[in-house]
């Protein structure tokens, strides 16, 4: 107890130099820090905090600089301004977190590469992110693959439009072709009259031109003619009687 109430005594007394001085003593600063450190860990988990408010005329953050000063005080003996002191503090916790950084990368690369946790590893700090990067990692597979779905069906859309266009194309010159022939079939043949152009006319070519011989051909043109011939009769005759009556 009495060595706890020497500590609190040469911490204000050093605490008040300090705020006195034009330029902050990085000495004395030094000194608070490691008094204060001791005392840390001398007590529990959780008891420093009210420690420092109940015997302490300064923060927590500050009590947190001053330990700080003291944890670099090799690297900031040659420093005579505790602001100045700050700062370089400063400068080497941010390397060593980005030197941390990278290391913990290194890490979480290997265990991704071959599944085997690195000598090293953090337990929690290291299970959480590399958690983060492998749920990272698959949203990014999912989101690409999405793109690509989306992509394809893109190209399979554009493909059936075209197709069509294709299609109807083909159709439309066929069509085009098809009444070309009819019309000349038409001409040819001296057809007249309004069915001059009519698909039975094509057909029944078609169907000559298909005909083994010229002997075929000529034997089926004297039927169609019989044909023909009968219903020219009936049809005259129906004329007739209906002229009569």
């Amino acid at each position: 107890m009495e060595l706890d109430k020497l500590r609190i005594n040469k911490i204000n007394e050093l605490h008040r130099g300090i705020e006195e001085k034009l330029r902050s003593s990085v000495g004395d600063a030094t000194e608070i820090g490691r008094l204060l450190t001791e005392v840390k860990a001398e007590l529990q988990h959780g008891e420093f905090l009210p420690w420092l408010q109940e015997n302490m005329p300064f923060s927590e953050r500050t009590a947190r600089n001053y330990m700080r000063v003291y944890d670099y005080r090799d690297k900031t003996a040659s420093v005579a301004d505790l602001q100045e002191a700050y700062q370089q503090i400063e400068t080497i916790e941010a390397q060593e977190r980005k030197t941390e950084e990278q290391k913990q990368k290194d890490r979480i690369l290997h265990f991704t590469k071959t599944g085997i946790k690195p000598d090293g590893w953090k337990r929690g700090t290291d299970d959480k992110k590399a958690e983060s990067i492998k749920a990272e990692q698959q949203k990014n597979q999912e989101f690409k693959e999405k793109i690509d779905r989306d992509t394809e069906q893109r190209m399979a859309d554009k493909k059936r439009v075209k197709d069509t266009f294709d299609e109807f194309d083909t159709l439309l010159g066929g069509f085009e072709e098809q009444n070309k022939r009819r019309k000349e079939i038409s001409e040819k043949m001296n057809l007249s009259g309004n069915n001059a152009e009519h698909e039975f006319n094509h057909v029944l070519i078609e169907y000559l031109n298909g005909l083994y011989d010229d002997s075929e051909r000529l034997e089926a043109c004297h039927n169609i003619i019989k044909i023909c011939k009968r219903y020219v009769n009936e049809y005259q005759k129906k004329t007739c009687d209906n002229g009569n009556g």
